[in-house]
């Protein structure tokens, strides 16, 4: 390597006699370690000299392709004491074909705000600050890359700070009072003179793996960024009750805010209906009239937005195996929907193909299987065959106005009604025209008005329900006409009205709320989002950032997390019709047809809602 140097400050002090480590992202699965890659020679480390400055060239050598960062451990910020506690992160990014950074990063500032950034980009992968790895897929190793790429794109790592747009596009809001406040936060420990400090262990009691008192505590502040960004809905007040009254970074928040998450907001998309993210990272979102898409950095696609093809009214997207983006339109007579549009785009938005059908008229939801079909819910419950040219409908009244539809690894669609049937619950159906033209009607009184599905890898359906502000676990057992359903509703955590719903990459539950919040849930229905606003913090449960009042969303209709781990969100309301927060979910295989068989298995798991 050449030519690489850089500098170590613990808010305005330089941090000296740390050692400065340089590791690329492993490959060895969740919880795996990353690689060093740097050698001096009896050392893997350089130390960081009298001013902070460190030099790393002709010192290491790294992977083509792989995401390479800094960590920096130890050291002085008083120049006389040692700090073992102080840990600090810095992005390197993708290592290039040559193996060397000197053209691309020829000076990295390493402190509170890189360590911030990185960390919460990363965490997706990451379980401590030596342990960040994904499987090494081609998708996992795609989703790294976007990640480490966002670090450099909401900060400018030559000098420290955020920006408050984005460098890919001026059309964001980088969130940088919420970036300075974890930064001051970090701060607090990291410019005390000894890890012994009240500051460090406070810190390191509060910020475990789990947020809680029962998880592992961390030995350093890198690992503690990671953990809040892993659980940023809990602790609020005595994290920030840690920032001193003169604080190194300017321009943080003033309150204790409703959460710790990152979000960036972008305005090139306008109020948004639905969304959807490609197997690249690109999230792709429609309007009523035309469609969106924007890379993992936020920046819009060459040609974006994407008009005509057919596309009426539109209401839905989705995404199949190729690459391909099929939005679901409509046509309406006094109120009423006469006709369903399906319109294909591909991966870079040229118009393809379109077609229409009258039977199941109306877009209610989109998705498509492992085979390619396209499923919606209209009148009735409808599948488009792209090969064939062919359409099939369920028998009408099987559902009584589906709104939303998702498969599973048998092929089977599985949707629910959206009007309340008093206390007998609404009804609820598994439909299959791939295998056999086989279809098992049941009414659940757990289900009443259902905005949004999604299925997990064991084949059991959640539904977002707005009636009882609740998520909706549907466990089946069996796929046939035979098949038995079990239903089990989750409350709490901000769940409220919620529009929408999403599995992330460790079967996570993600809803969007009339509050203009995101609640999120365990696999078993356990809240991870906030159970109590922090005290002072006025409004809705849920993230939403500083408070509800002033949240990171208008109106959110859709969620989807992509590869990265970075959870998107369509706001139907305001300028802004895009959010990302940063890192905030567990990296998931995208699309989500990429998850489902290509020939129908004969149990409804697939790889729906797991990591890439």
């Amino acid at each position: 390597m050449e030519g690489i140097r850089g500098t170590v400050f613990g808010g305005q002090q330089p941090v000296t006699g740390a050692k400065v480590y340089v590791y690329q992202v492993g490959t060895s699965g969740a919880g795996g370690a990353s690689v060093s890659v740097l050698t001096n020679g009896s050392n893997n480390y350089v130390t960081s000299g009298p001013d902070g400055y460190f030099t790393l060239t002709n010192l290491y050598s790294c992977t083509s392709g792989s995401s390479v960062y800094v960590y920096i451990v130890g050291g002085s910020s008083d120049s006389v004491n040692t700090n073992t506690g102080i840990g600090l992160l810095g992005a390197l990014g993708v290592c290039p074909s040559s193996g060397s950074f000197a053209s691309q990063v020829p000076f990295l500032y390493v402190n509170e705000v890189s360590t911030v950034l990185t960390a919460y980009a990363l965490a997706g992968y990451a379980t401590d600050a030596t342990h960040i790895s994904s499987s090494g897929s081609t998708l996992a190793q795609k989703g790294v890359a976007n990640a480490i790429a966002n670090v450099a794109n909401l900060m400018n790592i030559g000098t420290g700070l955020p920006y408050t747009t984005a460098a890919s596009t001026t059309s964001s809001v980088v969130p940088a009072p919420m970036i300075y406040t974890l930064a001051n936060i970090l701060a607090a420990c990291i410019n005390t003179s000894t890890v012994a400090s009240t500051n460090c262990a406070t810190l390191f009691s509060t910020a475990t793996s789990t947020g809680t008192t029962g998880g592992t505590v961390p030995t350093d502040t890198a690992t503690a960024a990671i953990n809040i960004a892993h659980h940023p809905g809990v602790n609020q007040t005595k994290l920030f009750n840690l920032i001193p009254a003169t604080a190194p970074f300017s321009g943080a928040l003033t309150v204790v805010p409703n959460d710790y998450t990152i979000g960036v907001k972008y305005s090139n998309v306008p109020a948004a209906l639905d969304l959807a993210v490609d197997a690249s990272g690109n999230t792709w979102a429609v309007t009523a009239s035309s469609l969106y898409a924007v890379t993992p950095q936020g920046s819009s696609l060459t040609g974006s937005p994407f008009t005509g093809n057919g596309m009426q009214t539109n209401r839905h997207l989705a995404i199949d195996k190729s690459g391909n983006v099929w939005v679901g339109s409509q046509t309406t007579l006094l109120g009423a929907a006469t006709g369903t549009y399906l319109s294909k785009f591909s991966s870079v938005g040229a118009a393809l193909t379109n077609t229409s059908n009258s039977t199941a008229a109306g877009i209610g939801g989109m998705a498509i299987d492992g085979a390619g079909n396209i499923w919606w819910a209209g009148s009735v419950l409808g599948r488009y065959n792209p090969t064939a040219n062919t359409f099939l409908t369920s028998a009408a009244g099987l559902l009584s106005g589906p709104i939303t539809v998702a498969v599973d690894g048998a092929g089977y669609g599985n949707a629910a009604n959206t009007t309340t049937v008093g206390l007998t619950g609404d009804g609820y159906t598994t439909w299959n025209t791939s295998v056999a033209n086989v279809s098992t009607f049941k009414t659940n009184s757990n289900l009443y008005t259902v905005t949004a599905e999604a299925i997990d890898s064991a084949g059991n359906a959640w539904f977002s329900d707005s009636f009882s502000n609740a998520a909706v676990k549907i466990t089946r057992t069996g796929i046939t006409s035979t098949a038995t359903f079990t239903g089990t509703p989750y409350t709490g955590g901000g769940i409220s009205a919620p529009t929408a719903i999403n599995l992330d990459g460790d079967a996570n539950v993600w809803l969007t709320n009339n509050t203009n919040t995101l609640s999120e849930l365990s696999a078993a229905g356990t809240v991870i989002s906030e159970t109590a606003l922090p005290t002072g913090v006025t409004g809705s449960l849920g993230y939403s950032g500083v408070s509800s009042s002033s949240s990171y969303f208008a109106t959110p209709v859709a969620v989807a997390t992509d590869g990265s781990g970075n959870v998107w969100v369509a706001n139907s309301a305001g300028s802004y019709g895009l959010t990302m927060l940063l890192g905030a979910g567990a990296p998931e295989v995208t699309p989500i047809a990429a998850g489902l068989p290509t020939t129908f298995g004969t149990t409804a798991a697939s790889s729906l809602a797991t990591r890439p």
